[in-house]
């Protein structure tokens, strides 16, 4: 998964739970602006970071880089 594709999934996740930016970054226990350098493409989140963003999402990390299971909900969009 390209770093593109990586902000794309957190933004298209994001959206379905009717989040914003600064909220996801406030549960995250992060800055405000934390989720908007991320989608960005500012910054790219550390491993132990984007595992959490697996998991506020309430998916594996399979279920969140799985290119079949991304382009069927992307398509359903």
């Amino acid at each position: 998964m390209h770093a593109k594709m990586l902000r794309e999934r957190i933004t298209e996740l994001r959206l379905k739970m009717n989040v914003s930016e600064y909220q996801m970054s406030y549960d995250l226990g992060h800055n405000k602006n934390y989720i908007r350098a991320i989608t960005s493409g500012r910054s790219l989140p550390s491993v132990t970071a984007l595992f959490d963003i697996i998991e506020y999402f309430g998916m594996t990390p399979s279920e969140f880089f799985d290119t079949e299971y991304w382009n069927n909900t992307h398509d359903q969009m």
